[in-house]
């Protein structure tokens, strides 16, 4: 299991209602097209928070450029 906190840059205020829906949703058909479920997804106004559980094939460390 992981737990991914992915503030927004400079922690504006970006996540709204609709926001919300629209990134559950594509989460959601990520989790159906790999082996990963996705137990919980919390949005703050400011910030997402992901709580996976994975196959141990699947690394949690995330690319940045």
């Amino acid at each position: 299991m992981y737990h991914i906190v992915c503030p927004t840059k400079y922690r504006r205020v970006v996540f709204c209602e609709k926001v919300d829906q629209v990134l559950k949703e594509i989460c959601l058909e990520i989790s159906n097209r790999y082996e990963i479920e996705l137990l919980e997804i919390g949005v703050d106004t400011d910030h997402v928070h992901f709580l996976v559980q994975s196959v141990s094939t699947y690394s949690p460390i995330i690319q940045q450029k």
